[in-house]
């Protein structure tokens, strides 16, 4: 008896599956496309979804400071989304000051200990989670960072951000 219960039950679970299936595809025919965005009334100021343009600066240099700098562009501000300071340590060690610069106001400083040893890796990475606002539309962002010091054997500099 318990041999027929399995084998009537196997059909009845089909049967449920199949149902299932089908009323997908009911389902699925029933979804709207989705409505085209008109690009002229999405890019207009005010519009907190309004398109940004990608901003990007890097430079590399062996014991010597850098500095990168990002254009402004007139009528949009500037936001960093991140910047990263990487090489190798020095002869001696020490610690440097990072600053970053908008229109020549300081908008933020941090420091970095650079270890004795030339070949100690040396890495700072900056990935705030709001971007950091420049100081008015149409200014410069520049991140200055010292040299690492004497037999660094490199460090690079790279910062990321938009224009909105």
């Amino acid at each position: 008896m318990a041999k027929y219960r399995r084998l009537l039950l196997v059909p009845g679970v089909l049967a449920v599956v199949f149902a299932a299936l089908g009323g997908w595809a009911v389902y699925s025919q029933q979804v709207q496309p989705q409505q085209q965005v008109n690009p002229v009334q999405f890019n207009q100021p005010g519009n907190p979804f309004t398109l940004q343009t990608f901003a990007q600066g890097s430079t590399s240099t062996v014991a010597s400071a850098s500095t990168v700098t990002i254009a402004g562009l007139a009528g949009k501000t500037l936001y960093i989304s991140s910047f990263e300071i990487t090489g190798g340590g020095s002869t001696a060690g020490g610690s440097i000051t990072i600053t970053l610069t908008s229109g020549g106001t300081n908008i933020g400083t941090w420091s970095i200990c650079v270890p004795a040893g030339v070949t100690t890796p040396v890495s700072l990475i900056v990935a705030p989670p709001q971007p950091i606002v420049g100081f008015a539309p149409g200014n410069n962002m520049v991140l200055t960072v010292p040299s690492f010091g004497s037999g660094s054997t490199g460090q690079a500099t790279c910062i990321r951000g938009y224009y909105q």
